[in-house]
């Protein structure tokens, strides 16, 4: 089934003054747009320094740990606007996380950040940091399987399942700071069927990463950690 294309807010960090054409006032009806989060898929290739630095191309990809990773098939959404740093953070202090704020765009109804070790602002969906009292933020961040490490790999605990982030733990968007109220393991194939997701409800923050499994086999589930501004 094709996917409508996202429309465009127009409002980033290149684009901060409001305007006719200011994001918070408006509205993405996703409730029938499947939205793939690819926000993950790739295995970490654990190799030395040497063999690193003798075989790899300039410009390869690398999970936190300076490990190179081979994506999965279509983990990375071809856009040009996407950046790996704009020059703020994403920090969830219960889990030591603390990596840059890049900015990425749904294409066709997917997100794919490009890299693997920041945190991504979906800038066609919700509002842009600055305008957080106004509307939701939206980030996704990749994991990784077989011992890989992305920003998305703190966030859960493969052996049980479960959110490492917890209802009243903090997260911190560039200067915002935001109380998580909720965490959900969600279906890929049902993210875009969750509507209440999608509503460009203000003061929240919605944070997307895949959820890895036990048995090292590409992801199925998304999990889903919402927060509240803390003013």
């Amino acid at each position: 089934m094709d996917r409508p294309p996202v429309r465009n807010t127009d409002q980033g960090p290149k684009d901060r003054q409001p305007s006719s054409r200011n994001r918070s006032k408006k509205r993405f009806v996703l409730s029938l747009l499947s939205i793939l989060l690819l926000a993950a898929g790739g295995l970490a290739l654990w190799q030395s320094d040497l063999f690193r630095s003798a075989l790899s191309p300039a410009g390869a990809l690398r999970d936190m740990h300076g490990n190179l990773v081979t994506p999965d098939p279509d983990a990375i959404i071809d856009d040009p606007t996407a950046e790996s740093d704009i020059g703020l953070r994403f920090k969830v202090p219960s889990v030591r996380l603390d990596v840059p704020l890049g900015q990425t765009a749904a294409v066709k109804g997917r997100i794919g950040p490009p890299g693997f070790t920041s945190a991504y602002w979906v800038s066609n969906l919700g509002v842009w940091v600055e305008n957080a009292t106004e509307g939701t933020v939206y980030i996704a961040a990749h994991s990784l399987r077989h011992g890989g490490w992305a920003p998305g790999n703190a966030l859960f605990d493969i052996e049980t399942q479960r959110s490492m982030v917890l209802p009243g733990d903090q997260i911190v968007v560039g200067d915002q700071v935001y109380s998580v109220t909720e965490t959900k393991i969600i279906a890929k194939p049902e993210v875009g069927k969750t509507g209440q997701l999608w509503q460009n409800t203000p003061k929240r923050l919605v944070v997307f990463t895949c959820l890895q499994n036990r048995q090292n086999t590409a992801s199925t589930d998304n999990m889903v950690i919402i927060g509240t501004l803390v003013e």
